[in-house]
């Protein structure tokens, strides 16, 4: 599975990591339609994935001259500062109705890479942590957020002894999201 996360990785962001440099950190298991009642009616399940996330330490001068992402499998990366790792918490981070935060999500990121139409790269722009840190798609039309289960696996690493085991929140490490 690591040989795979390595090519995924190589082919969709354009980094180079070694299998043997990947670190298994959570499972997520998806099922569509999501719930029964939608399964009986639709006569079978549309789909059923269990994605598995994995860890690893890259050299951020040499990632963010190598990252190119794959227009068809990704829109945009970030590299976050793992000290905004808390604003995934469903539990620490004060949210609205919307799922949109209260609080401490007016920090400008900006974009490292954003896709465009038939792989153009468009014009580098910024996110707020509030709008990264909501459900994909946003409430408000614009199409911000992380998806579920990159907001899981988020969490997960910042509940993890992963960052603090390889030396990351220290020194303000960054950590990337896609």
């Amino acid at each position: 599975l690591a040989e795979a996360a390595a090519r995924e990785v190589r082919e969709e962001v354009g980094l180079e990591v070694e299998a043997s440099d990947l670190q298994p950190l959570c499972l997520w298991e998806s099922v569509y339609p999501t719930t029964r009642e939608a399964c009986l009616s639709a006569g079978r399940v549309g789909g059923h994935h269990l994605v598995l996330f994995y860890t690893a330490r890259v050299d951020i001068a040499i990632a963010e001259r190598s990252l190119k992402l794959q227009a068809e499998e990704a829109d945009a990366a970030v590299w976050l500062p793992t000290q905004h790792l808390w604003a995934f918490s469903l539990q620490e981070a004060k949210r609205s109705a919307a799922g949109t935060l209260l609080e401490g999500g007016d920090v400008d990121l900006e974009l490292a890479q954003v896709s465009g139409k038939d792989g153009v790269e468009d014009e580098a722009r910024s996110i707020s942590l509030s709008e990264l840190a909501q459900l994909y798609p946003s409430t408000d039309g614009m199409l911000n957020g992380c998806g579920e289960a990159h907001m899981f696996a988020l969490r997960e690493l910042a509940a993890s002894d992963t960052l603090k085991a390889s030396g990351f929140g220290d020194d303000g490490g960054e950590t990337s999201s896609g």
